[in-house]
């Protein structure tokens, strides 16, 4: 069930793809599907791995920043209960900043991912080109060649 979850609410063809609220977008899949919205780290791993089999990089750290900055919201609307802030929040706070310096990591890889992938592909085009000249010369040899021979 939870892979019917994750792709009505992560597939950009799904037919929630256009809700751009993404706890909407999770709350009806969950209606549609009559369970509860999953969570925790087993189903974030999961999440991760089925976006990664997409490999679509951008969309998956897209995703992860709108996962983050709803936890940072989620932070900021919260208001403390104390002066002091206890471990517990001080942890969470703690969390979603690591969560935001991995972020900002995250999303220099994707670029140089990219940008090494652009470079291999211009180079695979280079050679393909380079073998698409070696034979045309060959058939234009064999073309050029007497009949008869």
């Amino acid at each position: 069930m939870t892979n019917s979850y994750i792709d009505l609410v992560y597939n950009w063809k799904s037919d929630y793809a256009s809700i751009t609220d993404l706890q909407a977008r999770k709350q009806q899949a969950a209606t549609k599907l009559a369970i509860e919205i999953p969570s925790g780290p087993k189903h974030e791993l999961e999440v991760i791995e089925y976006l990664n089999k997409q490999s679509n990089y951008r969309y998956t750290l897209l995703i992860s920043r709108i996962e983050l900055l709803e936890e940072m919201i989620n932070a900021l609307k919260s208001k403390p209960k104390k002066v002091e802030p206890t471990i517990s929040e001080e942890a969470d706070l703690l969390h979603i900043k690591k969560k935001g310096e991995i972020d900002a990591l995250c999303g220099r890889l994707v670029n140089d991912i990219e940008e090494g992938f652009k470079i291999i592909y211009a180079e695979l085009a280079e050679t393909a080109k380079e073998q698409v000249k070696k034979v045309r010369s060959v058939e234009q040899r064999l073309r050029d060649q007497p009949k008869g021979n």
